[in-house]
């Protein structure tokens, strides 16, 4: 799943459109659809995959998910406040990040 020839593949395949920058270059991409009378959408897919910038997520981010997770439960089973709830959680975020790189 994770090179060129398999994203062009699964295209092809299974309809998937590839994740991979590499894959977005490959010319059998380009291909007309009948559906749409025969225009080449691809194109305009692939580059509007191209303009998508990169997203970053950062070490802990898994940890800080689990927080504001924790949270919106307490909201909806236990009716917690919502802005009580989010600034628990900004604050419990904060106390690991702190552990992270404060140290």
């Amino acid at each position: 799943m994770t090179n060129t020839e398999n994203q062009v593949e699964s295209l092809a395949q299974l309809g998937l459109f590839p994740s991979l920058i590499s894959a977005l270059d490959d010319p059998s991409l380009m291909y007309e659809e009948e559906f749409f009378g025969n225009q080449i959408v691809n194109e305009y897919f692939v580059e509007a995959a191209k303009q998508i910038d990169d997203f970053y997520y950062p070490p802990n981010y898994s940890s800080y998910q689990s927080v504001f997770e924790q949270q919106l439960l307490l909201v909806q089973d236990q009716d917690k406040d919502p802005e009580e709830a989010f600034n628990d959680a900004v604050a419990e975020a904060k106390e690991i990040y702190d552990l992270e790189y404060m140290n």
